[in-house]
This record gives structure tokens, C-alpha cells and sequence, in this order.
């Protein structure tokens, strides 16, 4: 028996929504044991328990401050998805045949954390004002078709792709739009190799190829080469050191050394020196 993609999307977002049962949650497929099938393509479960749908004929959503935390999908028949000023971290899954080609995810709780599951449909993505500080292991992208991606207003201090991304970024009519350049920071703390972005002078990306394991165990091994050179030289050292100190020791052994009564006559190495003559008396 053949499982339906709509349950396969439940189940990949139910640990997701467990953790927030009294949370608001968006669906974007209304599961059946929420409301029956009706030609509703998404709909709102409150945290009172009340349920808001969706018509499918809406192709422009806007549920902006409508107090989200959880969405269990995205939805696939609305073009447009405004979702900004909620509490959203995470969007575990979407909808197969979705769409959706702009996502406004502004002013939410999106971190370095998060999951995003996007479409590849989705060609704008809004991530702005939110908590990210770096994007590690990212591949959201990977298989997209996003021209616009902006994510001013975070505190981003580095941005680690996957080759697959970096390709994408750096599209002649793709825009990205940051608040500042990524440079130190992100080539003092790059596992990969930092890229310098096009049309972002000073902006550099760290793009990883393979995965982040395989990279890791690459870095380490490379450590643990040049640490046992290190121990090799540290122990060479050593050896030259001893056998110097004792060629010093043995010099100080054959060098005039002052005792103790010669110390206490070194006052009178300066005084003139005197002769004394014995004479000695006949015998009688």
C-alpha cells in the first residue's frame, strides 16, 4: 500500500508541532483530523483550537502578526506567503507541487539553527530581522531557484555554503542583500574555502565541498601530521639542549673556581707583596 504525500508532510513535521501544542500552527494542507476534506488548501490552527482556513483560490496570503510559532508545511497553492512578525523558527517541510515563489519570513525567530525546507519554486526569499548569527552546513538553497535572498537586520557573522549555494549566490541576476561585508570573520573561522563573492567587494563566503564530516576528518588529520612534526622537533631540541648543557658543565668543572679562604684573601691581591728573609743563628 502506497503512503500519501500528505501524510509523509504530517509526520515529518509532527516533532516539530508536539513540542507546541498550545502554540498557533500553520498547515498547508488542513489535516483530516482537523476539518474534513473540503476544497480548503491550508488553514490556521489557533492555540485556542480554533480553525481558520484557506481557500485555494487565495494566491496572495498575508498572515502577518497572526502570532505563528509552528508551520507544519508550507502551502502549494498560494503563490504569495507573507509570514512576517510571528515567532516561526523552524519550516520542517513543504508541499510537493507548491506555487509558492515569494516567502516573507521578516521578524521572526529564525537562528543558525532552524530547519528550512523551502520549494523550488520559492524565487524570493525574505529572512530578514531575524536572530541568524552564522549559516552553518547551509544548504537550503541547494535546490532552488532563488533570484533575491535577503537577510539584513541579522547579526550574521559567517556564511558557510555548499558548493551547489555558492553557485547559485553568485549568479549574474541573483540579488543578495547584507548588512555589511563578511571578511575576517569569516576567513578566521572558514572549515572550507573562503570565496570572495562577485558584486559584493570585501564579502567572502566559505564553501565546503563534500560533507562537513569528511572536511573535519581532512582538518584533522592534517593536525595530527604536523603535530607529530612538532613533537619530532620539540624532541630534537631537547636532545641539542642537554648535550650543550653538559659541554657548559664540563667547562665550569675545568675552570678556576675561588674557595673558600682564597674568597676571603681577595682584599689583598692589590696590597704589595713582601719579602721576608729568615736568618738563622750559628749554632753553638
Amino acid at each position: 500500500m502506497q503512503v500519501p504525500r500528505q501524510f509523509m508532510i504530517l509526520l515529518l513535521a509532527a516533532g516539530h508541532v508536539v513540542r507546541a501544542q498550545n502554540a498557533t500552527t500553520l498547515w498547508g494542507v488542513c489535516p483530516e483530523t482537523i476539518i474534513a476534506p473540503t476544497d480548503m488548501a491550508m488553514c490556521l490552527q489557533e492555540a485556542s483550537g480554533a480553525i481558520v482556513p484557506s481557500p485555494k483560490s487565495a494566491r496572495d496570503v498575508d498572515l502577518t502578526a497572526r502570532g505563528i510559532q509552528v508551520v507544519g508545511s508550507l502551502p502549494s497553492e498560494a503563490a504569495s506567503l507573507n509570514l512576517s512578525n510571528n515567532s516561526i523558527r523552524d519550516i520542517p517541510a513543504y508541499v510537493p507541487n507548491s506555487q509558492l515563489t515569494a516567502l516573507n519570513l521578516t521578524f521572526n525567530a529564525f537562528t543558525q539553527a532552524s530547519a528550512l525546507a523551502l520549494p523550488p519554486s520559492i524565487t524570493t526569499l525574505d529572512l530578514s530581522h531575524n536572530f541568524i548569527t552564522r549559516l552553518f552546513r547551509w544548504t537550503a538553497l541547494d535546490n532552488s531557484f532563488v533570484t533575491t535572498l535577503d537577510l539584513t537586520g541579522n547579526p550574521l557573522r559567517s556564511f558557510d555554503v555548499s558548493p551547489a549555494t555558492f553557485a547559485l549566490l553568485t549568479k549574474p541576476n541573483f540579488v543578495l542583500k547584507l548588512d555589511r561585508p563578511l571578511a575576517a570573520d569569516v576567513v578566521a573561522t572558514c572549515v572550507g574555502a573562503p570565496m570572495l563573492l562577485p558584486n559584493h567587494p570585501n564579502t567572502y563566503l566559505c564553501v565546503y565541498n563534500g560533507s562537513h564530516e569528511d572536511v573535519s576528518s581532512m582538518a584533522f588529520a592534517f593536525l595530527a601530521k604536523y603535530t607529530i612534526v612538532l613533537v619530532a622537533l620539540f624532541v630534537v631540541l631537547m636532545v641539542v639542549r642537554r648535550y650543550f648543557r653538559r659541554r657548559l658543565d664540563r667547562r665550569m668543572q675545568l675552570m678556576p673556581r675561588d674557595t673558600y679562604l682564597s674568597s676571603n684573601c681577595n682584599f689583598l691581591d692589590n696590597e704589595p707583596i713582601q719579602y721576608r728573609q729568615t736568618v738563622q743563628l750559628p749554632r753553638q
